[in-house]
């Protein structure tokens, strides 16, 4: 298990992370390891069979929980009971899902404004500049539309203190719990007497079947789980190959010659982008975004999945090391559960149709 707290922490994050799993697998078990990570005792469930046992026996098996040092990082701060957890887990969703807010047929709604936010950005931040640091100017509107759409608030200097502090605070969620320094939680807005529109006025005027509000602590940790989710989306999912992009920008004139003047993108529009989106899939195919499924086994042990070995396996993905984007045109080839960038079974991402939107847009202000 390695150095007492430490673990083996220090090789997970900071060395080869697939290199990591795969000796370990190797040398213990192909489909199961224990390690330590983050000051937790850790197993590590691995494989497509792996990711098919977790998705479909959390409930059963499983049950949601935070490392230390993400629950820190908090306005809660407090470690709550298993059933307290799932509980909380199960209101969430329900806030989530009850007016739709994360589905496409409410998420077109925004399509207009999130183009017109994200070409505004880019003026501001991009154009006539020699020199750009791209994989952080692009957090910089995608977090301003997730405030604008989560917060009912663009504001400028909010989102900017924003900005400033995120990029600590999902530092601070991957330390280990012994050196963990508290961080602030990030402000937020409601457009005064405007209709509801975003999730955060939704959960504060929100009641239960007794009849109470949402604690303001409990509101404020499901916004920076939704602001944090939101935040690097777009800067994730960068990549520097001349060839590709020569295929995306073809893609998007095939776009544009559909749009008339000053039209904004729609549902079509963003129907159309199907190799932007392959693009994106094979970039996160190395490396998703969404590295763990923290959950608390019943043996007082936390399994982590880490997806990222399996995606660079020869089995289920034919020359691995080969950036080739057109592998996903038959996505539902692939052997199920290899492919697992927003996760699966009940911890889906809910937010994976709200990614493709910033992601895509950015993509088009970009391209032309």
């Amino acid at each position: 298990m390695s150095w007492p707290f430490i673990g083996e922490t220090i090789e997970f994050l900071f060395g080869k992370p697939e290199c990591y799993v795969l000796k370990r697998m190797k040398k213990y078990s192909p489909d199961i390891f224990k390690t330590k990570i983050l000051g937790e005792k850790t197993v590590a469930i691995c494989g497509p069979n792996g990711h098919k046992f977790l998705f479909m026996n959390e409930q059963k098996y499983f049950t949601a929980f935070r490392p230390h040092s993400t629950q820190r990082m908090f306005t809660s701060n407090k470690e709550p009971a298993a059933a307290q957890i799932q509980q909380g887990l199960e209101v969430e969703g329900k806030v989530l899902k009850s007016l739709g807010f994360l589905k496409p047929e409410a998420l077109v709604r925004y399509l207009g404004k999130m183009e017109a936010i994200t070409r505004k950005q880019m003026v501001k931040y991009w154009e006539g500049k020699t020199d750009v640091k791209a994989h952080s100017l692009t957090k910089i509107p995608t977090l301003t539309l997730a405030c604008r759409f989560f917060l009912g608030t663009d504001h400028p200097e909010r989102v900017a203190r924003l900005v400033r502090n995120f990029d600590d605070f999902t530092v601070g969620c991957q330390r280990h719990q012994e050196g963990v320094e508290g961080g602030d939680s990030g402000e937020g807005g409601i457009a005064s007497g405007a209709p509801i529109q975003d999730i955060l006025t939704h959960m504060i005027l929100a009641i239960d079947p007794t009849g109470k509000h949402m604690p303001e602590a409990e509101i404020a940790d499901k916004i920076m789980c939704l602001l944090v989710a939101g935040y690097s989306t777009v800067a994730t999912a960068i990549g520097e190959r001349p060839d590709i992009y020569q295929k995306v920008h073809a893609e998007q004139k095939e776009v544009a010659a559909t749009r008339h003047g000053g039209d904004l993108l729609d549902w079509k529009d963003i129907n159309k982008m199907k190799h932007k989106w392959n693009v994106v899939y094979e970039v996160m195919r190395p490396t998703p975004p969404l590295q763990f499924k923290g959950l608390s086994k019943r043996l007082s042990l936390t399994s982590p999945m880490r997806v990222t070995p399996f995606q660079r396996v020869e089995e289920y993905f034919p020359e691995p090391g080969k950036f080739e984007p057109s592998r996903y045109k038959e996505i539902d080839a692939f052997p199920p559960f290899t492919f697992v960038p927003f996760g699966g079974g009940p911890r889906m991402c809910p937010g994976k149709e709200y990614a493709r939107l910033p992601i895509l847009t950015f993509a088009c202000a970009l391209v032309i």
